[in-house]
């Protein structure tokens, strides 16, 4: 059973009427934030890009675009200025763009902490579920996520960087922090 529309429907409802969303921040701080929603992509348009990059999208990447053909998950507003951070999932024709930024088998699917987020095809090919990566100029970092996982994750964490938050602990947080 796929979720993904479900979790992106519950935050949909928790918006304002021009998307904006009170963000409960670390340390005690928050802000506002901007969420946006592009209109669904066609079923013809996700099988071109498939066509036209030799490739097969996951199932729950599939869903989300025909959900939303580009995404902005709690983007900073800061004195009524957008400045940015937050997830951004690409559109089909943003996916294209950016596709020879990232090394094969990355497909680059979204922006994140100054990075991409990428579906790695190869784990894709080989059913391997835990498909999603953190992609800079130097690394992959894998997410051990689905983007299905990924997205309800982030959403309840309202945009915070979940999946570092093994690497603090009382032993060191306060040291971070200095």
């Amino acid at each position: 059973m796929h979720f993904i529309t479900k979790s992106l429907d519950t935050l949909k409802n928790r918006l304002g009427t021009n998307g904006e969303i009170l963000i409960y921040g670390e340390k005690g701080n928050y802000y506002e934030g901007i969420c946006s929603f592009n209109l669904s992509a066609e079923d013809n348009e996700i099988l071109y890009l498939e066509k036209e990059n030799g490739i097969k999208l996951p199932e729950d990447y599939r869903m989300l675009l025909n959900y939303s053909n580009g995404i902005k998950l709690f983007q900073v507003v800061m004195d009524n200025i957008n400045i940015g951070g937050g997830l951004e999932l690409f559109s089909l024709n943003e996916i294209q763009e950016n596709a020879g930024n990232v090394q094969h088998p990355y497909l680059p699917i979204g922006y994140l902490s100054e990075n991409y987020l990428s579906i790695n095809m190869e784990c894709v090919k080989n059913n391997q579920p835990n498909y999603l990566y953190h992609c800079s100029f130097l690394e992959a970092i894998p997410l051990n996520l689905n983007l299905e996982l990924f997205v309800d994750r982030y959403i309840i964490s309202q945009g915070s960087n979940f999946w570092d938050w093994p690497i603090y602990t009382a032993d060191n947080f306060y040291k971070f922090d200095e």
